[in-house]
C-alpha cells in the first residue's frame, strides 16, 4: 500500500515540480520589444540583461544556455531567415532541421565541435522581430528538449 501512494504521489506532483508548479518561476519581461515569457526558475542559475534592453541570456547547469533578443527588421523576414541560415553554415554548424513559415522560421543543428545542440526560433511581430536560441549538450537532449517546448509555449507577444 505505501509503495503505491508512493508511485501514485510522484505520478501526480512530480510534473507540476517539474516544469516549476511548486518551484520557483521566471518571468521576462521585454517592455522595448513587447515581448514574454516564463521559465522554470531552479533550473537557470544566473540571468543577463544587456543595457541595450533587446533581451535577456539565461544559464542553467551544463552549458544550458537560452538567449531571447529583439531587433529591428532591416531586411524581409525571409532575407532574415536566409542570412541566419548561411551564417549557422559559415560558423561551421551542421543544420539538422529548418522551416520558413509566414511569421516565423526555426534553423536547428550541431555546432561545430559536434557536441552541442543549438535551436532557435525567430518570430516576426510588424517591424521587428523576437529571437530565442538555446544551446545544449548532445547529451542532455533528453532532459532539455521538453523543457525548450514547454518555454516556447509560454511565449507571448
Amino acid at each position: 500500500m505505501k509503495k503505491w501512494i508512493q508511485i501514485l504521489w510522484l505520478t501526480m506532483w512530480l510534473p507540476f515540480s517539474i516544469w516549476g508548479g511548486f518551484l520557483p518561476m521566471g518571468q521576462y519581461s521585454n517592455t522595448k520589444f513587447h515581448f514574454s515569457f516564463g521559465y522554470p526558475g531552479h533550473i537557470f542559475l544566473e540571468k543577463q540583461e544587456p543595457d541595450a534592453g533587446d533581451g535577456v541570456v539565461l544559464k542553467g547547469r551544463d552549458g544550458l544556455e537560452c538567449r531571447v533578443y529583439g531587433a529591428w527588421m532591416m531586411e524581409s523576414p525571409k532575407e532574415n531567415y536566409r542570412h541566419a541560415l548561411q551564417w549557422e553554415k559559415e560558423a561551421g554548424s551542421q543544420i539538422t532541421y529548418t522551416v520558413y513559415k509566414k511569421g516565423w522560421y526555426v534553423i536547428s543543428g550541431i555546432l561545430k565541435g559536434g557536441d552541442t545542440i543549438f535551436y532557435q526560433r525567430t518570430q516576426f511581430h510588424k517591424e521587428f522581430g523576437v529571437t530565442m536560441r538555446w544551446v545544449y549538450r548532445i547529451r542532455d537532449k533528453a532532459r532539455y528538449d521538453d523543457l525548450v517546448s514547454e518555454i516556447l509555449k509560454r511565449f507571448r507577444f
